[in-house]
């Protein structure tokens, strides 16, 4: 076993300096994943034959799975739109883990929010119940072993999903291929509903805030000290991963700046697990910004980021909050890298990346540093950030 390890290993270092094999490896990689991602002939063909009666019959009960994490589940939301759009008759019904059920709970375009709760019990109650809405159609944008467990399980006429770009990914973070364009993650998920007729659908996520949440939020903001006038910027300085994490005397010294601008106001937002980066980031700073680290859920979180005219953060979930809110964003990249497909996607949003010949070290920003400092991060100084915020502010 270690001797194969060892043959395969040496076999990637060849290939990593070989860059005649690399080009003619990539290039047919990408060839053959756009080849996959393609629906073909057969799919459109159904769903013509639906639309005149044929054996399968168009859409009407439509069931979306993508279980997690919370920037896949916003991103999700495009397929929502798009499926809507071109059957606007059909009820539709998404499947997300349960701490993410709130995204959607308000949403006028789904039926039901189905959550997944913990456990394999809950998981089997959860296909009793599915089987018995008759689903006609099932959307999986998740394509993992719990997803495809449900998809084969609940019976419908048709079944559609996501191809993951395992071979390109792997070879963009192992073998640093950066020299193509990779298609967005979004772009996969409207790949998976082609067969559906869906063509030429918006790429940005939306989200709908409940107007009561909004209420309610908005009048903690202003027992914050939040004036009607005040230009508030949100800050989300936590990530999934603590790699992906912009360093804490960054966040206070473009915090510290953007109070000394008149009528502007900070929020930092986060989760219970930020609450120790946050602290330490308090530490650092000279001024006083609104803290509402977990002290708000998923509702309420929107609904916060819902009231800022611009927002900061890492490549992380609230990020894609705040593009489905309309909300301009700046976002820090370091161990990961935009072209792997989770760049934020409004008009406006800048990304701050450095391009290393290192990066990226991971596809998620899971792992250590392999240099043991985060050059990455490092060489994204609080200057680059402030010039970017500049930009997007009202002046």
């Amino acid at each position: 076993m270690c001797a194969k390890r060892c043959s395969h290993y040496c076999r990637v270092w060849k290939l990593k300096g070989n860059s005649f094999l690399q080009h003619r490896i990539s290039t047919e990689a990408a060839r053959r994943v756009d080849y996959q991602h393609v629906p073909g002939p057969d799919q459109d063909v159904a769903l013509h034959r639906a639309e005149e009666g044929g054996k399968l019959r168009t859409p009407e009960r439509i069931l979306v799975i993508r279980l997690s994490s919370l920037g896949d589940v916003v991103l999700a939301s495009v397929v929502i739109g798009a499926i809507k759009r071109r059957l606007p008759q059909a009820l539709l019904s998404i499947l997300v883990k349960s701490e993410y059920a709130g995204l959607y709970s308000c949403d006028p375009r789904i039926t039901h929010v189905i959550p997944l709760h913990p456990g394999h019990p809950h998981l089997l109650q959860l296909v009793r119940s599915l089987r018995k809405k008759n689903f006609d159609t099932i959307v999986d944008i998740h394509s993992n072993l719990r997803s495809l467990l449900i998809r084969n399980l609940v019976s419908a006429d048709r079944k559609v999903h996501y191809h993951k770009r395992h071979l390109i990914r792997w070879a963009m973070v192992h073998l640093k291929w950066l020299n193509f364009q990779p298609r967005h993650t979004v772009d996969l998920y409207l790949d998976a509903v082609r067969g559906l007729g869906i063509r030429d659908s918006p790429r940005k996520p939306k989200l709908y805030v409940d107007a009561t949440t909004r209420h309610r939020v908005r009048d903690l903001l202003i027992e914050s000290g939040l004036s009607g006038d005040d230009i508030l910027v949100g800050v989300s300085p936590g990530a999934r991963w603590k790699a992906k994490r912009w360093r804490a005397e960054g966040f206070a010294s473009v915090c510290d700046s953007l109070l000394q601008r008149r009528e502007t106001k900070v929020l930092i937002l986060g989760d219970k697990d930020d609450v120790p980066f946050v602290r330490e980031i308090l530490s650092w700073m000279r001024r006083r910004p609104i803290d509402m680290t977990a002290r708000l859920d998923i509702q309420e979180l929107m609904a916060a980021i819902s009231f800022c005219r611009l927002f900061l953060s890492n490549d992380s979930g609230p990020m894609h909050i705040a593009t489905a809110l309309g909300v301009p964003v700046v976002s820090i990249f370091g161990p990961t890298h935009p072209k792997l497909g989770f760049s934020p996607l409004g008009e406006k949003d800048i990304v701050i990346s450095r391009n290393l010949s290192c990066s990226p070290c991971s596809l998620h920003g899971e792992g250590d540093c392999r240099l043991k400092r985060r050059i990455c991060m490092e060489q994204i100084t609080p200057e680059m950030v402030l010039e970017a915020l500049e930009r997007l502010l009202p002046h």
